[in-house]
């Protein structure tokens, strides 16, 4: 396995640079290869040893995992608008395998439904299973292109100077916040009476963090658009991003620096000049990204006295964290076409009240996990038999609650004592007894495995509370338009999911509207142009 960038104690970096990026996910990423592109000096800084934050891999033991990213849609043309973006930013270093025909298994107390690839089968799939439903299922449908469509103004909103989005806010975002306003339970329950149907339709809600009752429509319809035509993994795993990104900067005299932890940004005069960090060393620029979320950059990062910190600590409070979950990776001693896996993902739900599954869960750790995923990176990846001969690699993530781990809310890792073990070993096995339920034949060969919970993604991620994906897809978390690339602290901007939507495409999304936001250049047009 190659890892990319360079350990901030072998590193020799300049003391100043054009821009200072912190964090180094999917945000960090674009917005550090656009600004490299367009000629400026980058240091990029990761706290972890691993460049690639969510979309980092990870090995032990001779096998190798994924932390955050195991599907991608709307891939299955160049020209598609996501195709663009990754070609933009990676330099078109990144090469996309499909995924199967299904390739999402929505399970519902047992009872399974496929998602298919491709609008017409995945609608024909949902009629089948629900008959009597199709004026339903074709309102649902409607409604999903209306939402997205209505997306492109508010987006469009984040790139713009402040004073100018402040001034065009109500009639650029109007369009977009009449979807966004509603749940999407709200907006299911007013097409069916079918539980089971909306159920089935919100059966990957992980993706977007929330269940339909707490969710934004606009969020699932953006969601689920995303994956309508097509569902793709990167050749190489979801490192072979990093690997591509981290040259491109590179080669414009930047650094990527790893065991790089940022303890504050410097303000001076009125604005951010740069970064101090935990060892007491400097760097400035005139320009400092935080790919952090805005919950560390106003909490942890910003120092106090600021004047404009008051003001985000206030914005803070109307948006909350999106969920926490317990994560089982797991090496198997056989290769998957051998045990007969498959690239299709589980989503495995203990019954079809999706919202009330959480609140159980919540009450009680030792009630149902909320939702399993379960995924087979090693069948998905066709670099992986002369990566990894006779092997193959299975992750599971299971939605959970951080109440059930605040008792070793900042304890040190490998230091959490007996009773913290002892909790991860039946997280284990609850989270294998549900795995054997889709591939029993798996059990015999089980070589590795390795057991994460929100206090691991608090250590290694620095996810305030553990949270799996920033601020979470509520319809509040809509109507906050200091939610953008800018903050009111001129040279400081933001990037990642907080700034757009969740998930790694929200964050890839992020990037480039930042750097339009940086160089006074529309970059989301220049790729939609390519």
């Amino acid at each position: 396995m190659t890892y990319v960038g360079t350990s901030y104690q072998r590193s020799n970096c300049e003391r100043r640079y054009d821009a200072i990026v912190i964090g180094s996910g999917m945000g960090g990423l674009s917005v550090a290869s656009v600004l490299a592109q367009k000629g400026k000096t980058v240091l990029l800084l990761e706290q972890h040893n691993v460049i690639g934050g969510c979309t980092q891999t990870y090995a032990r033991k001779g096998y190798e995992w994924n932390v955050g990213l195991h599907y991608i849609g709307n891939l299955h043309h160049e020209k598609t608008m996501t195709s663009k973006l990754f070609d933009y930013v990676t330099q078109s270093g990144v090469s996309w395998e499909p995924m199967p025909d299904v390739y999402n298994r929505i399970v519902i107390a047992g009872k399974e439904y496929p998602f298919h690839q491709g609008t017409e089968r995945y609608v024909d799939s949902l009629k089948g299973s629900f008959p009597g439903e199709e004026a339903a299922i074709d309102e649902y449908m409607q409604l999903l292109k209306l939402a997205v469509k209505a997306s492109s103004g508010y987006f469009a909103l984040k790139a713009l100077p402040r004073e100018l989005a402040n001034a065009h806010y109500e009639e650029m975002a109007a369009p977009f916040l009449e979807y966004a306003d509603r749940t999407t339970y709200e907006v299911l329950s007013s097409l069916t009476d079918n539980q089971e149907l909306i159920a089935v339709i919100c059966g990957n809600y992980g993706d977007y963090s929330l269940p339909p009752k707490q969710s934004s429509f606009a969020m699932h319809a953006m969601l689920v658009r995303h994956y309508m035509e097509s569902a793709a993994y990167p050749d190489g795993g979801a490192s072979s991003l990093a690997r591509s990104i981290v040259p491109i900067i590179e080669r414009a005299s930047g650094r990527v620096v790893y065991s790089a932890e940022v303890q504050e940004v410097m303000v001076e005069g009125g604005r951010a000049t740069g970064v101090r960090l935990v060892n007491g060393d400097e760097f400035l620029a005139d320009t400092v990204i935080s790919n952090a979320g805005v919950n560390n950059t106003f909490t942890r990062l910003l120092p106090d006295g600021v004047a404009v910190k008051d003001e985000m600590m206030q914005n803070l409070r109307k948006v909350k964290k999106s969920y926490c979950a317990v994560g089982l990776n797991i090496g198997i001693s056989a290769d998957a076409e051998t045990l007969g896996l498959h690239g299709a993902n589980i989503w495995a739900h203990p019954g079809n009240d999706l919202d009330g599954n959480i609140d159980r869960h919540r009450q009680d750790f030792n009630a149902p996990f909320p939702w399993s995923f379960i995924t087979f990176p090693s069948a998905k990846d066709k670099t992986w038999k002369e990566r990894f001969p006779g092997k193959s690699t299975i992750e599971m993530f299971s939605a959970t609650d951080y109440g059930h781990f605040k008792a070793w809310a900042g304890s040190s890792w490998q230091r959490r004592g007996e009773d913290y073990g002892a909790l991860k070993a039946e997280i284990a096995r609850r989270m294998f007894a549900e795995l054997y339920k889709y591939a029993p034949q798996v059990e015999a060969h089980v070589d590795y495995f390795e057991v994460s919970t929100p206090i691991s993604y608090e250590h290694f991620l620095r996810r305030d509370e553990g949270n799996f994906m920033g601020v979470e897809a509520s319809p509040e978390r809509f109507r906050q338009p200091w939610l953008r690339a800018d903050t009111p602290l001129p040279g400081l901007y933001l990037t990642g999911q907080d700034v757009t939507t969740d998930g790694v495409i929200g964050a890839l999304m992020a990037g480039v509207i930042t750097s339009s936001r940086v160089l006074g250049e529309n970059i989301l047009a220049e790729v939609a142009g390519r």
